[in-house]
């Protein structure tokens, strides 16, 4: 069992590998969040291809997985393709890295990602491991999935309209799911993971898979989701006056 794992993590390390070459052949180390987005249907993957397992519930988790990142790809992809510049958070980095930049990029972008692609994908490895059949409860953990899903699908759809409309330039979007939420899609997300990880705990019995949620969440919460979007906007009057009143994840009436 412990070479399953380990097969894995050497195929997470080959992919993020990859994509390291495939950044420093465009000039690019936002490649990195691409990568990310494609990462778990491939563990899913590679884990059925080690451990034989073709069963319901191993299909079905990986077709979870698979919408879940192509469309996190896709939104990147076409979003990386309209500027022919790095994002700006990787920018900022490169300008700190005076001394040996490919490998510092290499280690810090993509060598982390790939750790904490792996962590996520530690649910998909569990079930497919377990080879459990499909279990009638189940349906709990998918249901769970599918609310998270028409969440964040909601409010990425709300937040694009009004962008979109050049009279709300210069505004902060606050209606729809935005009006109880800062980050709704992030809520969204967070939710599509637990209920992986009730999906593959009502099947296994497994507890490990909470590594799964948890790191999701962790990220989200306070690393590269909520922090590095609200620091976007930690100087307009608006967005305070906006923070102040609404939860910052789990939709809430707003404050009075």
């Amino acid at each position: 069992m412990l070479s399953y794992y380990a097969l894995i993590g050497t195929a997470v390390l080959a992919y993020t590998s990859l994509w390291y070459l495939y950044g420093q052949r465009v000039g690019r180390l936002d490649v990195a969040d691409e990568a990310w987005g494609l990462a778990q249907p491939f563990i899913a993957l590679v884990a059925m291809v080690l451990a034989r397992n073709y069963t319901t519930n191993s299909i079905l988790l990986f077709l979870l997985t698979l919408v879940w990142g192509y469309r996190l790809f896709d939104h990147l992809h076409k979003r990386h393709a309209k500027s022919v510049d790095d994002d700006a958070r990787y920018v900022k980095m490169k300008a700190g890295w005076k001394k040996y930049p490919k490998l510092q990029a290499y280690v810090i972008v993509f060598l982390l990602q790939g750790l904490l692609m792996y962590l996520l994908g530690v649910a998909s490895m569990v079930l497919v491991s377990d080879g459990a059949w499909w279990n009638s409860f189940s349906v709990i953990g998918l249901t769970i999935w599918m609310a998270g899903f028409i969440f964040e699908v909601t409010a990425d759809r709300q937040l694009r309209d009004f962008v979109a409309n050049p009279e709300n330039k210069g505004h902060i979007m606050d209606k729809g799911l935005w009006k109880y939420s800062r980050h709704p899609n992030y809520f969204g997300e967070v939710i599509m993971w637990w209920g992986i990880f009730f999906f593959v705990l009502i099947n296994t019995g497994s507890i490990w898979a909470i590594v799964t949620p948890l790191t999701i969440t962790y990220l989200i919460v306070f690393v590269s989701g909520i922090p590095m979007t609200e620091k976007l906007f930690e100087n307009s009057p608006l967005w305070n006056t906006y923070k102040n009143k609404t939860s910052v994840l789990i939709p809430w009436p707003n404050k009075k």
